[in-house]
């Protein structure tokens, strides 16, 4: 039976024609779906792994600053992208209210590689790696002051809103009563190159003309670099100062005043013109006043009546007269020796703050308190080594070098220096010796 086995590996089997043929349909309907499958979770494998797909015949861009590549990117589009991104990212840092220009001087080239074993960069990230590798400068403006390059600032409507600010801060033209705001320097401003770092904001820019620094320091601090002039005028009401008048009244006795009229201040509008410096004035000018109502005078009378040498028919020989009104006063103490010792004039008493007038016209040589026990001293020179002295005053009306007349008031009866009661010490001196007072004067 050997010659009859069947190996079944040889043998063939006989399907209907029918059955193979849904059999092999079917086999190719499941064949494309795992194959879809398969391309799916490739893709999908590769996109989560932060893998670009790019075609094998395809070629890179590579960015490259004065020969160094930087980053590569897919195409060409995308490396531009790139480097505009970096650009105005940079400028966005700097920029305030005026538009600032970022611009850079290295040589950049992109150049077109085969893409083999290629890491890609994307856009944002090429545009970091480019911020890190420029050479970034800016396209300023520079303030020229009196032709020297100074501060830069991000273009010319900059520069001219800092120059502006800096002129406000002391004054402007808007404000009442300016005339002119203007600077002693010639500003002028040109384009330039500059590094970021260095261009100010407008605020820093207006700080720096005017303190020297790009914040606000004390004034005896700050360096200005500008010098600014202001003229205003300024309007306003001020006092009108009376005048006093003096009239001479015979029937009061000399010396002595009294007031008629009182004094009343007037008020005027006077305008000013006013130069300021950097804030500080410099001068004030007076260009117009208008008188808005008049002062009104004082007037005083003046006596004239003039005081009696002496104070009777005998005694001395009246060449001095009686220190006292109307000879009034209490001869309380003569002139030479007495019980406290030696005496060198004579005392008269009367009411303290009682009008001492002047023996004789003279110059006044001393007006003020002696420590030799007179207290408060008014001397008079009468020339020709001729002098008087009243001593223990209160108050005293004249200074020294003022000339006097004769019955003209000096001071008052007090009690200052050394004394036991309110009243005059009346001395009479020729060439520095005291002499009896009653022997020129009638008493």
């Amino acid at each position: 039976m050997q010659g009859n086995k069947i190996h079944l590996k040889e043998a063939t089997y006989i399907k209907s024609p029918r059955r193979d043929h849904n059999d092999k349909k079917h086999d190719k309907k499941v064949q494309r779906i795992v194959s879809s499958l398969v391309v799916l979770m490739c893709v999908a494998f590769l996109v989560m792994g932060g893998v670009r797909i790019v075609s094998a015949t395809s070629n890179a861009y590579v960015v490259t600053v004065d020969g160094m590549e930087i980053a590569t990117l897919v195409s060409a589009r995308e490396a531009k992208e790139a480097l505009e991104q970096c650009i105005d990212v940079q400028s966005a840092v700097h920029m305030d209210e005026y538009d600032y220009s970022v611009s850079y001087t290295n040589e950049v080239e992109i150049k077109e590689v085969p893409a083999v074993n290629v890491v890609y960069s994307s856009i944002t990230d090429a545009a970091d790696l480019l911020a890190d590798s420029l050479h970034l400068v800016a396209n300023a403006t520079v303030l020229l002051i009196n032709q020297k390059e100074t501060i830069y600032v991000a273009n010319t409507d900059a520069a001219y809103a800092a120059v502006n600010a800096a002129k406000s801060h002391y004054g402007s033209i808007q404000d009442e009563g300016v005339i002119s705001v203007r600077t002693e320097e010639t500003i002028a401003c040109d384009d330039i190159l500059a590094e970021c770092d260095d261009v100010l904001t407008v605020e820093e820019a207006a700080n720096m003309l005017i303190y020297g620094s790009t914040e606000p320091v004390a004034e005896e601090a700050a360096e200005p670099m500008i010098t600014v002039n202001v003229e205003r005028e300024n309007t306003e009401l001020v006092e009108l100062p009376y005048n006093t008048q003096h009239v001479e009244n015979d029937e009061l006795p000399r010396g002595d005043e009294q007031v008629v009229t009182a004094g009343v201040n007037g008020t005027q509008e006077v305008t000013l013109r006013i130069t300021e410096v950097n804030g500080v004035v410099q001068s004030e000018e007076q260009i117009s006043a208008k008188v808005i109502t008049a002062a009104i005078d004082e007037v005083i009378e003046v006596g004239t009546f003039f005081v009696p040498t002496n104070r009777g028919t005998s005694g001395g020989s009246g060449m001095f007269g009686w220190p006292l009104a109307d000879g009034t006063g209490t001869i309380t103490s003569r002139f030479g020796w007495r019980s406290r010792g030696w005496h060198s004039g004579v005392d008269i008493a009367n009411d303290f703050g009682t009008v001492i007038y002047a023996a004789e016209s003279g110059t006044v040589v001393q007006a003020d308190y002696d420590g030799g026990g007179y207290g408060n001293l008014v001397r008079i020179d009468h020339g020709e080594g001729a002098m008087t002295y009243y001593a223990h005053c209160d108050e005293i009306f004249v200074s020294v070098g003022d000339f006097v007349e004769r019955g003209q008031a000096v001071a008052t009866i007090g009690m200052t220096g050394t004394t036991t009661g309110p009243h005059v010490h009346f001395e009479v001196r020729f060439d520095g010796e005291a002499y009896d007072p009653l022997d020129y004067l009638d008493y």
